[in-house]
């Protein structure tokens, strides 16, 4: 999931994303280019003694020939952010759109996993990335079920984080917990749990390492992740 930031503005940074998809040899699409997302972040207020840092997330995304669906997805995210003592915690809470491929009737009964923004991070308030490409791309399965249409809808996010920063050892600790509903799927609720860090190991080098699981939902999994 290629990405590339801009700081365009004060306090104001613009993103271009390409996600990409492999899948096995035998799906249909097998990959390619998922879509293109524009999105925008704004910081509106600076954490004072009285108020938390408040920020602003949006973005498009426009579906590509690697995706399972087509149309285009939208998600906006408010984010809070107030320190306390040797620790921060995050808020986020986030509002979008999905598309779901729906199996033609001879296909095998399986979850219907929706395509959606990738971009939503809900819990670090910009500590660290998104982490959850695995909770967010359709499976396989999906793609090698005939698709007769794309139905979609509407999905809240609700995460929190807390992190903590050990100066002395250029280290950054962070581990968050969120829930996301997929409106009129009849599914329950996925929650996921991740923990991460981030190291500076020299004076233009970042090292982060994460991993996760999402324990409910029609569809558990494991992931990893590690950048540089």
């Amino acid at each position: 999931e290629p990405r590339v930031s801009y700081a365009a503005f004060p306090r104001t940074e613009l993103e271009l994303r390409a996600p990409f998809a492999y899948r096995e040899s035998n799906a249909e699409p097998r990959g390619g280019l998922v879509g293109v997302g524009v999105g925008a972040f704004h910081n509106f207020l600076v954490e004072s003694e009285r108020m938390p840092a408040l920020a602003a997330e949006g973005e498009l995304l426009f579906s590509a020939g690697g995706s399972l669906t087509r149309g285009d997805t939208y998600s906006v995210r408010g984010i809070a952010t107030r320190t306390f003592g040797r620790y921060r915690l995050h808020a986020n809470a986030a509002y979008g759109t999905y598309r779901v491929p729906i199996p033609s009737s001879d296909a095998p009964d399986i979850p219907q996993i929706p395509d959606t923004p990738c971009s939503i991070n809900p819990g670090s308030g910009g500590s660290s990335r998104g982490r959850v490409a695995a909770a967010c791309l359709a499976t396989s399965q999906l793609a090698m079920a005939s698709s007769q249409s794309d139905l979609g809808g509407s999905r809240w996010l609700f995460g929190a984080a807390v992190d903590r920063t050990l100066p002395l050892r250029s280290l950054l600790v962070v581990a968050d917990v969120f829930a996301e509903e997929y409106r009129g799927l009849e599914r329950p609720i996925d929650w996921t749990v991740e923990a991460g860090l981030r190291r500076q190991i020299a004076l233009r080098t970042v090292l982060e390492a994460s991993a996760g699981t999402r324990f409910t939902g029609p569809s558990p999994a494991w992931f990893v992740s590690l950048g540089v």
